[in-house]
């Protein structure tokens, strides 16, 4: 729960959805992109599984949900 905590610390907030929603989405994004990639047998594949969700987390516009 530590990192839900800081990633709520962080999250920018924006209408309709809470920081604390927003640290949850971005955890479950991370927490499944690094079980993903290591249920994978291939390394490419599970390099790009980690690059497509850490350009999803990095790319989010402050304030705005997707």
């Amino acid at each position: 729960i530590e990192y839900l905590d800081l990633l709520e610390a962080i999250a920018a907030p924006s209408p309709g959805q809470s920081t604390r929603d927003k640290a949850m989405a971005t955890l479950s994004t991370m927490v499944g992109a690094l079980v993903l990639s290591r249920a994978v047998e291939d390394r490419d594949l599970s390099a790009q599984i980690l690059t497509a969700a850490t350009k999803e987390i990095l790319d989010r516009p402050a304030g705005v949900e997707r």
